[in-house]
């Protein structure tokens, strides 16, 4: 890529090729900022729901008297 004295680019082709590098640039960077985010999320998502289901059995094994019953939330966790 060419540049006049003032900093600018010669020509058109140069001007689409500089153009280009930064539209990969920030799609990478967007890419990734989303990609972080959605794991995040799923994360959360994924916590809230294990730690609903384990308060629901512990709540259901909590009803029943036998202790000989392998525990559910017990399982859950391994």
């Amino acid at each position: 890529i060419e540049l006049t004295d003032q900093l600018t680019v010669k020509t058109a082709r140069d001007l689409k090729k500089c153009t280009s590098v930064i539209q990969e640039f920030i799609l990478v960077r967007l890419n990734k900022a989303i990609a972080d985010k959605l794991s995040s999320s799923v994360n959360i998502l994924h916590q809230d729901y294990v730690g609903t289901l384990t308060r629901c059995l512990k709540n259901l094994e909590n009803k029943e008297d036998d202790e000989t019953n392998v525990s559910a939330s017990k399982a859950l966790h391994e």
